[in-house]
């Protein structure tokens, strides 16, 4: 029997159509699949409120949101592994928890990242006769150096001084990994020297080599020369230091010591008064003439005495003397002449404001509005009365 070729052809691609159909059901099935997945709803928890670094989250601080799978880009935080954390950093309302942004102990400020201003200068605690363990991130230290007066030779006369001042530690280094502790506990399993036995579980203590310092390059090689003359260096916990800013100036009591001998100056007391202008003559000539008679006309002189006080005595308009000394002028000009000189408290009755910087007073002065102020008859007799009572 003779094989056909037409025959063969038909039944590959009655295979590859097959082939065909299976895969396009395949990858159909599958998206149906991610479909229904992705339409799914799944339970996250959001920030009720907005939650302030290194706070505790409490049940209130948390509500449950629905939202469609597709939707979660991370994997939801169950309910137990919130409440209870602290907030690494600020959680704003209707943000979603994310294990990234808690903690199980609250940040102290001290970082990781070893921050320095001058150089950062790691130094192994070896080096030291007194390596401090207790020190932290953060801690300020003295370094002292001690050597010998006269290099190889052994005797007890040694030079003492301080190296390095005020230096701050910002970190220390274990087998070159940073660590944020000089020391640290943790639980290591030890092989038995017995055969077949299982090995135990042990807390050893490690502790960090080296300790990284913020230092000046001048202090570095000084450090350097002084450990090389002896190969002592002591170390000193001490205080941060103080900046300008944070120096209170400190209260000065003065004191006062009485002087034995002295006068006692009395104060001048102004007492209210009224103000009497001075009478003064006034010599007036003339000349008389007669018209009924054949007399020559003859020319006299008199004086004549003004009483002036009379125009004072109208004391519905007062002024009283608010000035040490006030000017009773010729005219409106501090530069005209001064007619008198009245003291503070001196109730003058005046005429008339003859401009805003100027009054007029009873017997014709001038008085400036800066030397008096306005007063009310009613308060000039309780001031008088005040007098009399002193």
């Amino acid at each position: 029997m003779e094989f056909n070729k037409q025959i063969a052809i038909m039944l590959a691609l009655v295979s590859l159509l097959l082939s065909a159909l299976g895969a396009a059901y395949y990858f159909y099935d599958q998206h149906q699949k991610t479909i229904i997945m992705n339409n799914q709803v799944r339970v996250v928890y959001i920030a009720a409120k907005d939650i302030k670094k290194n706070v505790v989250i409490k049940k209130t601080d948390i509500k449950e949101l629905k939202i469609q799978k597709k939707y979660v880009l991370t994997t939801p935080l169950l309910k137990k592994a919130i409440i209870g954390k602290i907030a690494k950093e600020n959680i704003y309302k209707n943000d979603m928890f994310r294990k990234e942004k808690l903690a199980t102990k609250i940040d102290n400020g001290i970082s990781d990242l070893m921050v320095y201003k001058n150089n950062s200068y790691n130094i192994d605690f070896g080096l030291f006769v007194n390596p401090n363990y207790s020190l932290v991130q953060g801690d300020y230290v003295k370094i002292v150096s001690v050597y010998p007066d006269v290099a190889g030779k052994k005797n007890m006369n040694y030079n003492v001084q301080y190296v390095a001042d005020n230096i701050k530690v910002i970190g220390f280094l274990e087998k070159g990994k940073t660590v944020n502790k000089c020391f640290r506990t943790i639980k290591k399993q030890v092989k038995s020297k017995k055969k077949g036995a299982k090995p135990t579980t042990q807390t050893v203590t490690v502790f960090a080599n080296e300790m990284v310092l913020d230092i000046q390059s001048k202090v570095i090689l000084n450090l350097i020369e002084d450990y090389n003359k002896g190969k002592q260096l002591w170390m000193v916990k001490t205080k941060p230091p103080v900046s300008k800013k944070d120096i209170k100036p400190k209260d000065v009591e003065k004191k006062v010591v009485s002087k034995k001998g002295t006068k006692k100056v009395k104060r001048r007391v102004y007492l209210v008064k009224w103000y009497v202008p001075k009478n003064y003559s006034k010599i007036a000539s003339g000349t008389i003439r007669y018209a009924d008679t054949n007399k020559v006309a003859q020319s006299a002189k008199t004086s004549i005495k003004i009483d002036v006080a009379k125009q004072c005595l109208n004391r519905e308009k007062l002024l009283i003397g608010v000035s040490r000394n006030v000017y009773l002028r010729k005219s409106t000009s501090v530069r005209s002449k001064i007619k008198r000189v009245v003291y503070r408290n001196y109730l003058i009755p005046y005429n008339r404001m003859v401009n805003p910087n100027w009054y007029e007073t009873c017997d014709g002065s001038y008085v400036h509005i800066n030397e008096v102020s306005k007063i009310s008859p009613e308060k000039a007799n309780k001031k008088l009365l005040w007098n009399k009572t002193k």
